[in-house]
């Protein structure tokens, strides 16, 4: 079985689906976090999704990732049909920086 690897570059990462029901997001080394930056990435999932829901991989840099205060209070799932294109997400921080601000984001 081959498939079509599909690629969409946006300001924040690289969002990629490497196989059927995989995609992964790839942060830029330098990326700032912003809610227009997380929008775009939940964009191109949702593009990729379109022909089936997929487990994502959100792989951060090795260095520390900064972001805009705003971003981290905003519902970036509201309004979108993240379930319709979303199989399971997993988080890669690559440093206890990154570490700690998932863990703020998501409590």
């Amino acid at each position: 079985m081959t498939t079509t690897q599909f690629l969409i570059d946006t300001p924040l990462a690289a969002v990629e689906r490497t196989a059927p029901h995989f995609a992964e997001v790839h942060f830029k080394p330098g990326a700032v976090l912003t809610v227009a930056g997380i929008a775009a990435i939940l964009t191109a999932r949702e593009v990729m999704g379109r022909v089936g829901p997929h487990q994502a991989l959100i792989v951060f840099p090795a260095e520390e990732t900064d972001f805009d205060m705003t971003m981290i209070t905003a519902d970036h799932y509201k309004g979108r049909p993240v379930e319709e294109f979303t199989s399971s997400v997993a988080w890669v921080a690559r440093n206890e920086y990154n570490e700690r601000f998932f863990r703020l984001y998501f409590s």
